[in-house]
């Protein structure tokens, strides 16, 4: 936690999404539409993007407006996250599907 504050100060991108509420809402509504809670939480994105933010910033690299590139690395987390929750729940489903497949012949 202290390293997160040394960053809020060091960086007043990380303060402004950090209080975005644009960026919570919009992480909120993506993760409703695809039906991710059980599987991935708000807070789990949120800390990502502060993580790749704080990174980013730390490497030297400019961020002109923060809440947009925030806005697209957590689309970008938020959709490998569904992309690999599709993929186990079609497994499961193969898996279950190879079963009965057995129980009919």
């Amino acid at each position: 936690m202290a390293n997160i504050a040394k960053d809020i100060n060091n960086f007043p991108e990380v303060h402004q999404v950090s209080q975005s509420k644009y960026l919570k809402t919009y992480i909120m509504n993506r993760m409703h539409s695809l039906n991710l809670y059980s599987f991935l939480s708000e807070e789990d994105v949120l800390q990502y993007v502060m993580k790749c933010l704080i990174e980013t910033l730390e490497s030297g690299e400019q961020i002109n407006n923060p809440i947009a590139w925030s806005k697209l690395v957590s689309e970008q987390h938020i959709n490998k996250t569904y992309k690999r929750h599709r993929a186990i729940l079609m497994q499961k489903l193969v898996e279950k599907l190879s079963s009965w497949a057995g129980l009919v012949c």
